[in-house]
């Protein structure tokens, strides 16, 4: 995987802002239906929180502020449900392909989703952002930690591709992993 820039980050949660929402389906209201699928329902309902904070590590991010926005959404949107399954090549008969990896036939996968999120430095300031699409259920654990009066870190793996940043994990905890990276 060359042209990648892997990194670890950890910020320390300072505030948070918390919402949930509900509305009728977007593509009620329209002409031309976005990202159509007959299974979507009509009512929408979704949790999402806004944590801001300052960034701990990496060093190049040291000191800078942090906000990441962490919407929940229906399992079932996006890739947010695949399977290991999903990503098995098949043949053009559909048929599973694999590969001999020593004396064993190992699956062959297609590429895996870039991320849960992406961040991108915010122009002329010393700030970050996060988008991150997630299972309702991990928004609502992440409101319920809120509750518990500790202090909170985020800690994500990331990497750049192109000169876009992907997160490609990411931990909400009351530890801080600086201690485990150091």
């Amino acid at each position: 995987m060359t042209g990648r820039n892997y990194d670890e980050v950890v910020v320390m949660v300072k505030s948070a802002d918390l919402k949930c929402d509900a509305s009728l389906h977007y593509n009620l209201y329209t002409n031309r239906p976005i990202s159509y699928q007959p299974s979507d329902h009509v009512h929408d309902y979704y949790p999402s929180v806004i944590l801001y904070g300052e960034c701990l590590y990496s060093e190049k991010l040291s000191g800078h502020n942090f906000i990441a926005q962490i919407i929940g959404r229906e399992l079932g949107v996006s890739n947010l449900t695949a399977t290991l399954d999903d990503f098995h090549k098949r043949d053009e008969f559909g048929s599973r392909m694999y590969r001999k990896y020593k004396e064993d036939n190992v699956p062959i996968l297609s590429p895996p989703p870039k991320g849960v999120g992406t961040y991108r430095k915010v122009r002329g300031k010393p700030a970050w952002e996060a988008d991150l699409w997630m299972g309702k259920e991990f928004v609502r654990d992440i409101m319920a930690m809120m509750n518990i009066k500790e202090q909170l870190y985020i800690y994500m793996e990331t990497y750049t591709e192109n000169r876009i940043h992907w997160i490609r994990a990411l931990t909400v905890t009351s530890k801080n992993p600086i201690g485990d990276l150091i």
